[in-house]
C-alpha cells in the first residue's frame, strides 16, 4: 500500500491528470466486487396436489405446492399413469402421459385400473427441481360406476 501511495504522491507532483486515473485504478483492485442479490435453487416444501374425482370424463386439476427458490419459480407439469400400488413417491416408476403437461387432465379410459400423479418441475435462474403429488384413488368407470383393479372390479378383488 505505501509503494502505491507513493506513486500516486510522486505522480501527482509531476502529472495532475495521471492521479485520478491511478487512484481509481487503485481502488479498483482493493475492493471486492459485492453482489446485492441473493439466489436460490427452487426447493419444494409441500408437494404438488391433484383435486378432482378420478372418473373417466372428469377432470382433474394440479396445483404446484409450495416451493421456495429466489427468483421466484416457474412450473412445468407432467401427468404421470402409475400402477396400481401407486409407484414410487417420485413417480419414477410410472409412465408419462405423452403430451400432456398442463395443469389439468381429463382421465381418460386407458387411465381404469391405474392410479395417477402429476409431477410438477420448478425452474427458476439459478436452476431447478422436481417433485411428484400423491397418487389419486384408482380409477373409476363412468358407465358401471365399477372400480376396477387388475382388469377385476373392486368386489371381484375383495372375494380373491
Amino acid at each position: 500500500m505505501t509503494s502505491i501511495l507513493s506513486s500516486v504522491t510522486g505522480l501527482a507532483t509531476k502529472r495532475r491528470v495521471a492521479v485520478p486515473l491511478v487512484g481509481v485504478a487503485a481502488l479498483a483492485v482493493l475492493v471486492p466486487t459485492v453482489s446485492a442479490r441473493q439466489q436460490d435453487i427452487p426447493a419444494n416444501t409441500a408437494q404438488p396436489t391433484i383435486s378432482g374425482s378420478p372418473a373417466v370424463g372428469q377432470t382433474l386439476t394440479a396445483a404446484p405446492g409450495t416451493w421456495t427458490g429466489t427468483p421466484a419459480p416457474t412450473f412445468a407439469y407432467q401427468w404421470l399413469r402409475c400402477p396400481p400400488s401407486g409407484g414410487a413417491p417420485d413417480g419414477s416408476d410410472c409412465a408419462t402421459i405423452g403430451g400432456v403437461t398442463t395443469t389439468s387432465y381429463v382421465v381418460a379410459s386407458g387411465d381404469v385400473g391405474f392410479r395417477l400423479r402429476v409431477k410438477v418441475t420448478a425452474t427458476n435462474s439459478d436452476g431447478q427441481a422436481a417433485a411428484a403429488s400423491n397418487a389419486t384413488a384408482l380409477k373409476f368407470t363412468s358407465e358401471s360406476g365399477s372400480m376396477t383393479r387388475g382388469g377385476n372390479t373392486a368386489a371381484e378383488n375383495l372375494a380373491a
